[in-house]
């Protein structure tokens, strides 16, 4: 950076320079002439330059400030999967123990509060049963015939896939549709 900025003082003094001399000095010295152009050239140049870096630098911290909570919510979409698996296991109905229901409540009423919190810092889930396959998106881990769906539609989804903002954090993993 300090590099710069003592190219830019140097061009700075030259062209100041080049604007003291007089009319007829520089009409006298053609070569005056193009060493003031080549001067502006470099003044210009390196005024693009750091207008660049700046814009480079901004998108940086915007997507260092978008995306920080990447590795938290690879760890969050991570619990969601245990507290969906464990609930795939109760049979809620055949439950007689109030205590114990009261404990689920508990449970999944903290389950909700993840899903929100996940939702509040813009992690949405990624592949619907129904939706066009993308592979960008989602991961096909087998394929079957199904009559009243297109091919290469999503018809069963194994693993909830998620992204944050525009990039994918964990791809959907899904069964597709192949009709022969």
């Amino acid at each position: 950076m300090t590099k710069d900025n003592e190219q830019i003082e140097q061009i700075i003094n030259e062209q100041e320079n080049v604007e003291n001399l007089s009319q007829e000095e520089i009409e006298q010295s053609p070569s005056l002439e193009d060493k003031l152009k080549e001067i502006e050239e470099k003044y210009i140049r390196s005024l693009a330059e750091a207008e660049n870096m700046r814009r480079r630098y901004e998108k940086m911290i915007a997507d260092a400030s978008k995306y920080a909570v990447s590795d938290f919510a690879k760890e969050s979409i991570s619990i969601l999967d245990i507290f969906k698996k464990a609930f795939e296991g109760i049979k809620e109905e055949e439950i007689t123990d109030a205590s114990f229901k009261n404990f689920l409540v508990g449970i999944r009423l903290t389950q909700k509060q993840l899903e929100k919190t996940i939702i509040k810092f813009g992690i949405e889930k990624v592949g619907m049963i129904g939706e066009k396959f993308d592979p960008n998106w989602h991961e096909a881990l087998y394929s079957k015939p199904c009559e009243d769906q297109e091919n290469d539609t999503i018809c069963e989804i194994i693993e909830e896939g998620y992204k944050i903002h525009d990039r994918l954090l964990r791809s959907a993993k899904v069964g597709i549709v192949r009709n022969s």
